[in-house]
Formats: C-alpha cells, sequence, structure tokens
C-alpha cells in the first residue's frame, strides 16, 4: 500500500522547476560574456615594469582581503603584515620561468595581466613605477 501523501510529495518533486539545478545554471553560463575584458599585453615590459605591475596588485589584493577578513576593524597588531616578494627575488624567478618551456614565462605574464584588470591596476601607467620596495 503507498501513502497518498508521500505520492503528492513525489509529484511535487518531479514537477520542481529545473532551471534552478546546477547542471542548468552552467548551461545558461556559458553564452554570459566574459567578467574580465581584453587585456593588455604585458610580454613587451621589463622585469622592474612587471615588479611594479606586481607590488600594485600585490597592495590591491591584500587590502581585499584585509577588507574581506576584518570589515572595518583593523586587524590585530602583528596580522595580515604586507609583505610582497623583493625585486630580487621576483627577478630571479621571472628569469627561471622565462628559461622553461611550454611558455611559462607568458602564461604568468597573462595571469599579471589578468589580475591587473580585475583589480583595476593600469599596467601601462606611469605612476607603476614609484615603488621602491628592497
Amino acid at each position: 500500500m503507498t501513502d497518498p501523501i508521500a505520492l503528492r510529495n513525489l509529484s511535487k518533486i518531479r514537477n520542481f522547476p529545473s532551471r534552478i539545478f546546477p547542471t542548468n545554471r552552467f548551461r545558461r553560463c556559458k553564452d554570459a560574456p566574459m567578467a574580465i575584458g581584453p587585456l593588455t599585453d604585458t610580454t613587451t615590459l621589463s622585469i622592474d615594469r612587471l615588479y611594479d605591475l606586481y607590488h600594485a596588485i600585490a597592495e590591491r589584493d591584500h587590502a581585499f582581503r584585509l577588507q574581506a577578513q576584518y570589515g572595518s576593524t583593523p586587524p590585530p597588531k602583528g596580522h595580515c603584515e604586507f609583505r610582497p616578494l623583493g625585486r630580487q627575488t621576483f627577478v630571479q624567478r621571472v628569469l627561471h620561468y622565462d628559461s622553461l618551456p611550454a611558455e611559462v614565462g607568458a602564461a604568468f605574464r597573462a595571469r599579471l595581466s589578468r589580475q591587473a584588470e580585475a583589480y583595476g591596476v593600469d599596467p601601462l601607467s606611469k605612476t607603476l613605477n614609484k615603488t621602491n620596495a628592497a
């Protein structure tokens, strides 16, 4: 014997609008425009200029993460200090990436370009080179 209330609930589940299930959501999103528009070409930037770009992105990212974690409350003393890579370490890494096969250096530059676009940093801005980090 079948419970009529259970059958009624089952019919509601079967008729549930399928547009809210994740598989349909992903089908709709594939036609959506990209969140980030065309990227700035960073392949021609010097390594020093790339460092300035990296530093500006790191500053914005750090501020964003502080805001997300603490809101308007300042973090406890000693927490979440801003510690970007030094210029010399960054240069060594970029030279190493450029020496690797499979265009690892180009992928790194493209990632910096995407991050710059996301954080609103202009890679070609003249004000980037004001960074004087060690």
